[in-house]
């Protein structure tokens, strides 16, 4: 009979723990969305967008500013202008930048504006 009580407690355990699992997982489902608020412009230049930079920084070393922005902004589906001022602001939050936090061969990017870089893209 002792053998009997201890399954069937055993067995209400089991039942009760069952329970409190189903009812945590519809606490989850029913809990409220995050709404999330857009960060304020504080004049740093956003992580995607030093991501972008980079990436066009990278292809430029390839093929030269012009080609490497065309190809950026159709990856990324902006327009090139757009990428230009991304490129602009990526510059101009260098400046700022740690040493480590820094973009190599951006700097190319401001003597590109000037006309004398050395990955200017050839004239055909």
């Amino acid at each position: 009979m002792a053998h009997k009580r201890s399954l069937l407690a055993a067995l209400a355990t089991a039942r009760q723990r069952k329970a409190e699992k189903r009812e945590s997982i519809k606490q989850i489902k029913v809990a409220p969305k995050r709404q999330e608020s857009e960060a304020p412009e504080l004049g740093v230049i956003a992580n995607p967008k030093r991501h972008l930079a980079k990436e066009c920084t990278d292809q430029a070393m390839l093929t030269g500013w012009d080609r490497a922005i065309q190809k950026t902004a159709y990856e990324s589906n902006i327009s090139e202008q757009e990428m230009r001022d991304i490129l602009d602001q990526a510059l101009e939050y260098e400046n700022k930048a740690d040493p480590a936090g820094r973009i190599e061969g951006l700097q190319d990017w401001q003597h590109e504006k000037r006309g004398v870089s050395s990955l200017a893209s050839p004239k055909r």
